[in-house]
């Protein structure tokens, strides 16, 4: 599914660092837009919080309802950027 070359995934899809605008896929299957990002500093790796490590990132994503909702990394299926044309109208 991922080597189709109309998806717009330029990280690993699961656990990737998101931006803001990207269009991701929730586990629930929702499509969202990224409007905010937070850094937590959750995962410690001995010598301090890993700013590059995708699990330090919380993510506020919008619906099509503009009702915005937060989630962790680990509740983000992968980008949807490949959606933008039918997300959009």
């Amino acid at each position: 599914m991922f080597n189709d070359p109309q998806l717009d995934v330029d990280e690993a899809p699961k656990g990737a660092q998101y931006k803001i605008d990207d269009l991701v896929f929730t586990c629930d299957n929702d499509i969202m837009v990224v409007v905010d990002i937070q850094f937590i500093g959750s995962i410690y790796n001995g010598f301090g919080y890993d700013e590059d490590d995708p699990r330090n990132y919380d993510y506020l994503l919008m619906n099509k309802e503009c009702e915005e909702f937060w989630y962790m990394n680990a509740q983000i299926e992968h980008k949807a950027n490949h959606m933008r044309k039918a997300y959009n109208g």
